[in-house]
């Protein structure tokens, strides 16, 4: 497990700079390197059952206002320009080279005793800011390549490349 978010962080963090230029951006210039090392350190350190993965879950949620639950999957290549507010739920599943922007929300809108069930984001999908994808009562997936709008609350699953806006959000064009 360990050798899969190094991956990550190489890809993600280093790959057009190399290592040392990547390590300096990523520990003290750029904020959005930052907060994607603190969450593939988590992730990995999570995955481990190690104590140290309390430490960076504070830090996200300190520095960032980030929070992801112990279960969530990422795939690799996680983009987060602005990287503050945003929630991912307990099991979400974020596919690869995904693009999330601030104040998004990812998770279940039910709480209580009932089973929750939480959002699928398939690969290269964005998520502008103030968007909210959350499961109701049944599975959610959000196919390959789709866009959820600024400030759109999605409840339904909707298919591979669609465009989704509104509140309830609804596709408006399938690419």
């Amino acid at each position: 497990m360990k050798d899969k978010y190094i991956e990550y962080i190489k890809y993600e963090c280093f790959s057009d700079v190399g290592v040392i230029k990547g390590l300096v951006r990523a520990f003290f210039v750029n904020g959005m390197y930052n907060a994607i090392m603190y969450i593939r350190l988590y992730q990995m350190l999570t995955e481990k059952n190690s104590f140290l993965a309390i430490h960076f879950k504070n830090l996200l949620v300190k520095k960032y206002g980030i929070f992801i639950g112990k279960k969530t999957k990422i795939g690799k290549g996680l983009i987060l320009p602005h990287p503050s507010s945003i929630v991912f739920g307990q099991d979400v599943v974020i596919g690869e080279n995904a693009l999330i922007f601030q104040n998004v929300t990812i998770g279940s809108k039910i709480v209580g005793g009932r089973t929750a069930f939480y959002p699928q984001i398939g690969d290269n999908c964005i998520l502008c800011c103030g968007s909210c994808v959350l499961a109701n009562e049944k599975e959610l997936q959000v196919g390959n390549n789709s866009v959820i709008g600024a400030n759109s609350i999605l409840f339904e699953s909707v298919g591979d490349n669609s465009i989704c806006v509104g509140s309830p959000a609804k596709v408006v064009k399938q690419k």
